[in-house]
């Protein structure tokens, strides 16, 4: 009487801090997490800047890529990686942010479980009360107790007032006469009821005593009652206060998590449709570099083509100046023999004598002198169209170098693709073990919470 049984309230101890055992490390797991998201952050923003690194290590293309990036547009395609970089990243984030709802949802199946624990907790609250209950009612059936044993004292005592009645009646007979023997009755009889007396007064006197200690009894074990109840009932309305805190924390929680997870989804969206952009323009980048390529090879036969023309040309200039010279020596001969013909016509007195044979010469070297400036005009549009051709030749070199770029940033893309696919895998791995990890630490509780309950069954 007056113990209570104290194994549901350790039993609540033991689930609360069994569940600020799994929060500390929930948190623990989302500060890890948000550790490797730092350094993932960092690792991304190193790559718009690998594609411009010296470094050989970095990448295994660098140096034909450097190349030609630092000749050749470097902040178009820097742009294009760093767009590529942040839609993988947008993309790791989200990843990041479905895993912290993850363990939203397990942390709000650990309070379902708190809370079916508190339902059993309150479950035995109820059953205190009912021994509460069951102790009154004894309480009362003890009262009745005493109140039978009160009214055989009674009884008693109704009865001793009958007998001492009926010794005044003999005391009265015996007075009226008087022979020894009735002296003798009257005496017996007096004896007899002081006797009776003394034990109607001891019997007045263990009534009350008991009385009296049934009293105390009772208002102590009313007292012990009343207070452990209160202490106990207090103790299970600051553990259920305190849980119904954590369920309204949590369920807050929850609808923040919620909201974040619409917001993700409609990014999700978004990046999607990003991400099927990004998919069309890798497609025209792949039929550009195609396209390039086909132009690269069609510059090259161009140019050994223009090479051969040339070369070709080159050898016929040479022949032509050749040629050249050649005229020009003849024609410094012929102005020689001309200004000596003109100054053998002032001497003779305006006649001209010149044979046939001089005649015909002089005509064909005016033809040749008029070929000679003919042929510097082919040559000068030769020329022409050799700058021509040569500037083709650049722009389809410049054309290819561009198709090259792209290419090498198309190939980026993928190993960037590779590297972010392996960190993805990782983490499943990661998540997995922490699953199990998290399973087996909920089945061990699940078995220390069925032992205490055993042992709970066992003590009552």
């Amino acid at each position: 009487m007056g113990e209570i049984d104290t194994d549901p309230i350790k039993s609540v101890r033991a689930s609360v801090s069994h569940f600020g055992e799994k929060c500390i490390q929930i948190k623990s797991r989302s500060s890890s997490d948000d550790e490797s998201e730092k350094d993932f952050d960092a690792v991304l923003r190193t790559w718009p800047t690998a594609s411009f690194n010296s470094k050989p290590w970095m990448l295994p293309t660098s140096k034909p890529f450097l190349s030609k990036i630092n000749t050749k547009k470097p902040v178009q395609n820097s742009r294009k990686i760093y767009s590529l970089v942040n839609a993988r990243k947008q993309e790791f984030g989200v990843s990041e942010l479905e895993s912290k709802i993850q363990e939203m949802a397990d942390e709000l199946t650990e309070l379902n479980s708190t809370r079916a624990q508190l339902l059993a907790v309150e479950k035995q609250l109820v059953a205190a009360t009912d021994a509460k209950s069951e102790a009154m009612k004894q309480a009362e059936m003890m009262e009745t107790v005493l109140s039978m044993e009160k009214a055989k004292i009674i009884e008693m005592v109704h009865r001793e007032n009958m007998l001492n009645e009926t010794i005044l009646h003999l005391r009265v007979s015996s007075m009226e006469s008087e022979s020894p023997i009735e002296i003798n009755i009257n005496r017996f009889t007096a004896i007899r009821a002081s006797k009776t007396n003394e034990l109607h007064s001891l019997a007045e006197e263990a009534a009350a005593n008991s009385i009296s200690d049934l009293n105390r009894i009772k208002e102590d074990y009313e007292h012990k009652e009343r207070m452990y109840s209160d202490q106990y009932i207090e103790l299970l309305e600051s553990e259920l206060t305190k849980l119904k805190s954590e369920l309204r924390d949590t369920n807050h929680e929850l609808q923040m998590a919620t909201g974040e997870l619409e917001k993700t989804k409609t990014e999700m969206e978004d990046i999607g449709v990003r991400d099927n952009e990004m998919q069309v323009e890798i497609a025209l980048l792949k039929a550009e570099l195609h396209k390039g390529r086909s132009k690269t090879a069609a510059a090259e036969v161009a140019e050994l083509r223009a090479k051969g023309e040339k070369s070709a040309a080159y050898f016929a200039l040479q022949q032509m100046a050749f040629e050249a010279q050649d005229l020009k020596k003849e024609n410094q001969r012929l102005q020689s023999e001309h200004e000596e013909i003109e100054f053998q016509d002032s001497k003779s007195e305006h006649e001209i004598t010149i044979s046939l044979e001089e005649y015909e010469t002089l005509v064909k070297k005016t033809e040749e002198a008029k070929d000679e400036r003919n042929s510097g005009l082919e040559m000068e549009g030769l020329k022409k169209d050799l700058e021509s051709a040569l500037a083709k030749v650049s722009e389809f070199r410049t054309r290819a170098e561009q198709a090259a770029t792209r290419a090498e940033v198309a190939e980026l893309k993928a190993a960037l693709e590779e590297q972010i696919k392996g960190w993805k895998e990782q983490k499943q791995r990661r998540r997995a073990a922490l699953a199990a990890l998290r399973a087996e630490s909920m089945s061990k509780s699940s078995h220390s919470f069925e032992y205490d309950d055993n042992r709970k069954r066992t003590c009552h």
